[in-house]
């Protein structure tokens, strides 16, 4: 709550989230049975939960009357927010969030709250909604495979340990069209660089054809990728916000050059096909092990510290589901990170790790400075730094053929800009494959939206004093100057 002259503000805030499946209580015994994770678990009464998730079947129900093939995906109230999602058949993730106020007195002390409908976007929550469901499926598996394989009361266990923290760290004021498009940052390398990494991984996994993917990272930004184009995105996003940002990618043990990140996670599902799954039982507690000089997996002999982590994939084989596993191994020098995954039925011991990192203390280790070399100096120019120094300026870039991602720093810093590019870009999906929304707001900035063979560019022009005409060349200026190789024009 922010206090401004005599006007009080009430931000958006998550009151509460369910995962159900009505199937699991339909005996009117066991009503509550059909409460798979409810949030806050501790504080929201029984009755509470069952009156929601009633209230979600009720208004799924009665929309299907209108129409069948899609079901209600969201419920607007004057105070309340509840945004609908089904990942699978029968399971529903109801989301209830309060609508942003603002309390106004007036001299005589009369309150009047005026509520913010607008700054809560459904189809931002429907895509934070889906980004906790396959994070889940990443690191367990799909709900309906985990009530057949562990049961049900195992499938409650492991969602209230995922979605306890996870639920806590989504910003709602802060949520917009990033959160849509959940890109990747990509480090461009020279002709020889590329070709010398290329060859690296060539060698890597001719050397050791149990290698099924590798993955190489510079810091947060992708260099290769051997994953399927439907899966980097998963992967990538647990890879740097979770997996990789809680011990390196902060800053932490900088100092050290080469080493092994060890965790006590037992499975991780990769898909190396195109309808395969991500997958882990264990909850995360990771350990991690790294020195100069050594390389620590093969110096352990205590099995539970070894640095893999096993992965399962499922695909389809003569219409019948197969499945099988992956070990992932993740090596860390100068920054750089290395992702290998090997089928889980290959041999795979100490002796074979060993073999591994001594090919990779005598090649990675150089790649690995010269990428963080090529690093340093990306930052410094490209396309972030020049449109950084674009006085007044703020954009987002998106590529939805590749994924590829590029910010601006500092682009939420207006928030009520940010959040209406979420607005622009529906708008845009309703025009055909090219076109271009310019817009000024009550504030005097000006909005461009544009999206040109499956690119999208936002740009926020912080140019109170200029006109449409003025825009319009400020906008083709900086597409000409920043974007004449990746974004086309008409």
């Amino acid at each position: 709550m922010e206090a401004n002259g005599q006007n009080t503000t009430r931000s958006a805030q998550i009151k509460e989230l369910y995962v159900f499946n009505s199937k699991f209580g339909n005996d009117t015994d066991n009503e509550m049975g059909k409460v798979l994770y409810c949030y806050p678990g501790d504080t929201t009464h029984p009755d509470t939960q069952l009156k929601e998730i009633g209230l979600c079947e009720a208004i799924v129900k009665f929309a299907q009357t209108f129409n069948s093939k899609e079901p209600c995906d969201s419920l607007h109230t004057l105070k309340l927010r509840h945004v609908y999602y089904q990942p699978e058949d029968g399971y529903w993730f109801i989301l209830v969030l309060s609508v942003p106020s603002v309390v106004k007195s007036s001299p005589d002390g009369v309150e009047c709250v005026e509520y913010l409908d607008d700054q809560i976007q459904d189809t931002v929550f429907h895509a934070i909604l889906k980004r906790l469901y396959e994070k889940f499926v990443l690191l367990n598996d799909k709900f309906e495979t985990m009530v057949q394989e562990i049961g049900l009361v195992e499938l409650r266990t492991r969602l209230k340990k995922c979605y306890d923290i996870w639920v806590q760290r989504i910003d709602v004021n802060q949520s917009g069209i990033a959160d849509i498009f959940r890109g990747l940052q990509f480090l461009p390398l020279s002709r020889d660089a590329f070709l010398r990494v290329q060859c690296f991984i060539n060698h890597l996994v001719v050397s050791w054809p149990q290698i099924k993917h590798v993955v190489l990272l510079q810091r947060e930004k992708l260099i290769w990728s051997g994953v399927d184009q439907s899966h980097i995105q998963l992967l990538y996003d647990y890879l740097v916000n979770d997996l990789l940002s809680q011990h390196f990618l902060s800053g932490v043990d900088k100092q050290s050059t080469f080493g092994v990140i060890m965790k006590r996670e037992s499975h991780l599902t990769l898909g190396s096909s195109s309808s395969s799954t991500l997958t882990q039982f264990q909850p995360p507690g990771s350990i991690t092990n790294s020195r100069s000089q050594s390389l620590n997996a093969s110096q352990s002999e205590d099995d539970d510290n070894a640095s893999f982590i096993t992965a399962s994939s499922s695909h389809t084989i003569n219409g019948q589901k197969m499945s099988s596993k992956f070990h992932m191994l993740i090596y860390k020098a100068e920054q750089t990170y290395l992702t290998i995954l090997i089928p889980g039925s290959s041999t795979f011991d100490r002796q074979y790790i060993s073999k591994i990192e001594g090919f990779l203390n005598l090649n990675f280790t150089s790649i690995a400075r010269d990428l963080s070399k090529v690093y340093r100096l990306s930052s410094g120019s490209g396309l972030s730094n020049g449109m950084d120094n674009q006085s007044g300026v703020k954009y987002i870039y998106f590529n939805n053929l590749n994924f590829a991602e590029k910010i601006c720093p500092g682009y939420q810093c207006d928030l009520e800009a940010y959040k209406l590019l979420t607005d622009l870009k529906q708008d845009l999906s309703k025009m055909n494959e090219n076109g271009e929304i310019i817009t000024k707001m009550v504030s005097d900035n000006w909005l461009v939206a544009k999206v040109s063979n499956k690119r999208e560019f936002y740009a926020i022009f912080n140019h109170k004093n200029s006109n449409l005409l003025e825009i319009d060349e400020e906008m083709r200026k900086l597409t000409e100057d920043h974007l004449r190789n990746i974004f086309f024009q008409e």
